[in-house]
């Protein structure tokens, strides 16, 4: 696989150091099917959100007074923001006296079993996985019956606000984080997983290096599972970069991955979603129904077979996208080799 493509081509980032969950909303759309239910009464998660939850009393006693707490040999130096699925933490190993992140499951979500299981199905996921391209699973664990994974400390942001600091980001760059994001669902898919939440927020830029790393793992769906583990009338995702298959509840694959895929290079080329729009219904409207406008059409210095390649992604039946991660590093190797 091809890496390091042109980042010179882009401005490294001065960002502020952060995790990978992002500080203003941490595990919200991400690992929370709830954001998307329907329904008037509150939901375990949304509760979990509006209720101030005192971790202290949830975690262990901190080991130094300027501790906010402990797990284990961690010691826990600060939260770094609250979801309605859980907190993350900003920790110390004090075996290697490393920072890394911990993100614990929230005390009244972990009593629901669906979203306990499929937090002990993320920690799973992770520890099978090895790539330079997805976070990496330091330790798992419970405090207090509470799950918790321990993961490199990441700094730098993610792709969503990365692409905001410039007006349009080069091709080669937008190349690049193609490469690297499929190098790593390459790995992800090698595990017999699928991510099904691949968006702009879940594609961290590490700062000195800009590598992209995939995050966030809380929808990772194992592909010879049988059991749903969502509820009736719910859905898990994020509607504006959900295949359709997905989204009206069918079977899925790692295909699906793909779609999402394409929407964010979409996304990324054009500066447009394709088929997002003003509210849910609609969203999934122009999920089944929509053919959006060719890339190339709307942004000219799009090479012509990226933007080939794009549309093959973003087709409604998975048999007519691309059907594994070689098949699409091969033809992003041609088309960087193309522009050299």
């Amino acid at each position: 696989m091809i890496r390091n493509v042109a980042k010179q081509d882009t401005k490294k980032l001065d960002v502020r150091n952060t995790i990978q969950f992002g500080l203003d909303s941490p595990l919200t759309v991400q690992g929370d099917p709830s954001s998307w239910e329907g329904g008037t009464s509150k939901t375990l998660a949304e509760r979990s959100k509006s209720e101030p939850t005192h971790w202290e009393s949830h975690l262990s006693p901190a080991i130094f007074e300027s501790d906010f707490a402990s797990i284990g040999p961690y010691r826990v130096l600060a939260q770094h923001g609250e979801g309605g699925m859980g907190c993350v933490f900003r920790a110390i190993d004090t075996r290697s006296e490393q920072t890394v992140a911990i993100k614990v499951l929230h005390p009244k979500v972990s009593k629901e079993a669906t979203s306990k299981k499929r937090f002990l199905r993320e920690l799973q996921a992770l520890q099978q996985i090895r790539s330079p391209h997805v976070v990496e699973v330091r330790d798992v664990g419970e405090v207090g019956q509470l799950p918790f994974l321990v993961m490199e400390f990441l700094r730098g942001t993610n792709l969503q606000v990365y692409r905001q600091r410039f007006q349009s980001l080069p091709i080669h760059e937008i190349l690049r984080i193609a490469i690297e994001t499929v190098d790593g669902l390459s790995a992800v898919h090698q595990c017999g997983l699928i991510h099904r939440d691949i968006k702009p927020e879940n594609l961290w830029i590490e700062s000195s290096t800009l590598n992209v790393k995939i995050i966030d793992f809380g929808l990772a769906h194992a592909v010879s599972e049988e059991m749903r583990l969502t509820r009736t009338g719910t859905f898990i995702g994020t509607p504006s970069f959900m295949a359709p298959e997905q989204a009206s509840g069918g079977s899925i694959d790692q295909r699906a991955d793909f779609f999402s895929l394409g929407c964010v290079l979409y996304d990324l080329s054009t500066g447009q979603r394709p088929f997002d729009r003003q509210n849910i219904l609609s969203t999934l409207s122009a999920l089944a129904n929509h053919i959006p406008e060719n890339p190339v059409d709307l942004w000219p210095d799009c090479p012509a077979g990226f933007s080939e390649l794009i549309m093959q992604m973003l087709e409604k039946d998975p048999e007519k996208r691309p059907q594994d991660c070689h098949e699409i590093a091969n033809r992003l190797k041609q088309i960087v080799e193309s522009l050299s």
